[in-house]
Order: C-alpha cells, then sequence, then structure tokens
C-alpha cells in the first residue's frame, strides 16, 4: 500500500527491511517520525499482524455503494484533504 500511495503521489520510495525491528521499536519509530501519538502507533504496528481476507458480501447492495480502487481511493482522499 505504501508504494502503490507513493505511486499515485508521484513519489519515488523505496522500502527497507531491516534486520531487527520489534513490534516496540517500530512503534516508538513511528512516533518520532511521524509524530503519531505513541498509542496510535502501537495499535496502528500490533494491527499489521492481523491477515485481511475480503470475502464475497452483499454490503455493496445493502449500503448502495460501489467499490473503488485503491489508487482511486488514494486520488479522491488528496483532492479531498487539498
Amino acid at each position: 500500500m505504501l508504494l502503490r500511495y507513493a505511486k499515485v503521489r508521484g513519489l519515488w520510495r523505496r522500502i527497507v527491511i531491516v534486520p531487527v525491528m520489534t513490534p516496540r521499536l517500530s512503534s516508538y519509530w513511528l512516533y518520532f517520525i511521524t509524530s503519531t501519538p505513541y498509542p496510535l502507533a502501537q495499535n496502528l504496528v500490533d494491527s499489521m499482524k492481523v491477515e485481511v481476507i475480503c470475502r464475497e458480501n452483499n454490503l455493496s447492495r445493502l449500503l448502495g455503494i460501489s467499490p473503488i480502487g485503491y489508487e482511486d481511493a488514494v486520488k479522491e482522499a488528496l483532492v479531498n484533504i487539498s
């Protein structure tokens, strides 16, 4: 998702894998680099352990919405915050 976001923004990014990075260190890194509140950083890092699998459902029909792709969602979000 990070690389796809960067692509939509026209940014060049590289993901570097660090040999030793515990969830606690990752939370501190996120807190210091982005100024995200530490409890939120901790929950975001912890949530990465959870595998999310989308299954067929009828939410689109029930809610009257049409899903859009990730890149389109990022573009729309960027327009709305500009």
